[in-house]
C-alpha cells in the first residue's frame, strides 16, 4: 500500500513538473549562473578587474587570491563583529555555506509556490489533522490564496518566481532558523542520551569489538534521526505554502506530525529520489570520466550541462512529488 502511494506521488509529481517545464529550464539557468558566479568568486579575475582588491586604492598587489578571500582579509573583523554569536560566518567558507543554505531555502519557496498554482487549492479542513483548518490563527484564508492567484495573471514566469521568493523570504528564513535550531538541539540531546546509555550498558571500558559495534549502532540511530528531521523540514515547507502558514514554529510542528504519521510513504518517496540522485550522479561521473580521456572540451561541457539539467529537473520533481503526496493523502 505504501509502495503504491509512493509511485503514485512520483507519477503525479512528474506530471506536475511537465506542466511547469519553464520552471525546470529557469532553475537550470539559475544553477548555471550560480556556478559561474561561484567560479568567479574563487578566481583571481574579479579581483584583477577591481584593481587587485575590493579596496584597490588602499590595498593592492598580487597577494589577493580571489575576491572572497580578499573581502575577509581586509574586512573580516568588521564582518565578525556583525555576527558575534555565529563564528561560522566569520570565515569565507562558513559564509558561503550559510549563504548557499539560505538561497536554497528561498529558491525552495519560489519552486513550491509556483508548483502550488498548478494544483487545486487545499481542502478547507482535514478531520485527521485539525491544525490544517484554513483561516485558523496560524494560517491564512483560502480567499487570500485565490487573490494571490488572480494577481499572477499576465505576469511572466520569472516575475512570478522572483515575487514568490520575495514574498516567502521572511517566512522561510524563520523556518530555516527554527529547523536548524531544532536539529542541533535534538541531535545533540539524542547523542548525549545514546552515549549515556551505551556507557550504562557496556561499562566504561568495553572491549574493542563491542565498542565498535556500539559506535556503529549509535551512528545509525543518529543518521536515521537526521533523515527524519530532513523529512520534517521538507513537509514543513510544503505545509507553509499549501496552508499559507505564517508561524515557522507551528509549520515545523505540523511538518513533524505529518512526516511521522505518514512515515512509510514520506520515507519511501525520499529514498526513491535519493536513489535517482545517486544513479544520475554515478552515470554523470562515468560518462564525464570517459569523455575526459578522449573527448573534446565541447563534449565535456555538454555532458556537464546535461547533468545540471537533470539536477534541476530532479529538484523540481522532488518538491512536486512531495506536494502531490501531501495533497493526495488529504483527499
Amino acid at each position: 500500500m505504501a509502495a503504491r502511494g509512493v509511485i503514485s506521488a512520483w507519477r503525479a509529481g512528474w506530471h506536475l513538473l511537465w506542466r511547469n517545464k519553464r520552471m525546470w529550464l529557469w532553475i537550470w539557468a539559475i544553477h548555471v549562473a550560480g556556478a559561474a558566479l561561484l567560479a568567479g568568486i574563487f578566481s583571481s579575475v574579479w579581483s584583477e578587474l577591481l584593481g587587485g582588491t575590493l579596496a584597490a586604492g588602499e590595498f593592492g598587489g598580487p597577494q589577493t587570491a580571489n575576491i572572497l578571500v580578499d573581502l575577509f582579509a581586509h574586512h573580516g573583523e568588521a564582518l565578525r563583529g556583525l555576527f558575534p554569536g555565529a563564528p561560522l560566518l566569520g570565515s569565507p567558507l562558513g559564509f558561503l555555506v550559510v549563504l548557499y543554505a539560505w538561497l536554497g531555502m528561498i529558491m525552495a519557496a519560489g519552486i513550491l509556490a509556483g508548483l502550488s498554482r498548478s494544483i487545486p487549492l487545499p481542502l478547507e479542513a482535514d478531520e485527521e489533522d485539525p491544525d490544517t483548518v484554513q483561516g485558523s490563527a496560524e494560517t491564512s484564508s483560502g480567499t487570500e490564496l485565490l487573490a494571490a492567484r488572480g494577481a499572477d495573471l499576465g505576469l511572466p514566469f520569472l516575475g512570478r518566481f522572483l515575487r514568490d521568493c520575495g514574498t516567502y523570504a521572511g517566512r522561510f528564513t524563520r523556518l530555516m532558523i527554527v529547523h536548524l535550531v531544532a536539529m542541533v538541539v535534538i541531535l545533540l540531546a539524542l547523542a548525549a542520551f545514546l552515549e549515556w546509555l551505551s556507557g550504562a550498558l557496556l561499562g566504561s571500558h568495553p572491549d574493542p569489538a563491542t565498542g565498535t559495534r556500539a559506535g556503529l549502532v549509535v551512528f545509525a540511530i543518529l543518521a536515521f534521526a537526521y533523515l527524519l528531521l530532513t523529512l520534517v523540514g521538507d513537509y514543513a515547507k510544503v505545509r507553509m505554502i499549501r496552508e499559507q502558514r505564517r508561524s515557522a514554529i507551528l509549520a515545523w510542528v505540523a511538518g513533524l506530525r505529518w512526516a511521522i504519521r505518514r512515515l512509510p510513504r514520506t520515507l519511501g518517496l525520499h529514498f526513491l529520489f535519493v536513489l535517482l540522485a545517486v544513479l544520475g550522479s554515478a552515470l554523470y561521473w562515468y560518462i564525464s570520466s570517459s569523455t575526459g580521456v578522449g573527448g573534446t572540451v565541447v563534449l565535456l561541457v555538454l555532458v556537464q550541462q546535461a547533468y545540471l539539467i537533470f539536477r534541476a529537473g530532479l529538484r523540481v520533481h522532488w518538491y512536486a512529488a512531495e506536494l502531490s503526496l501531501y495533497d493526495g493523502l488529504r483527499q
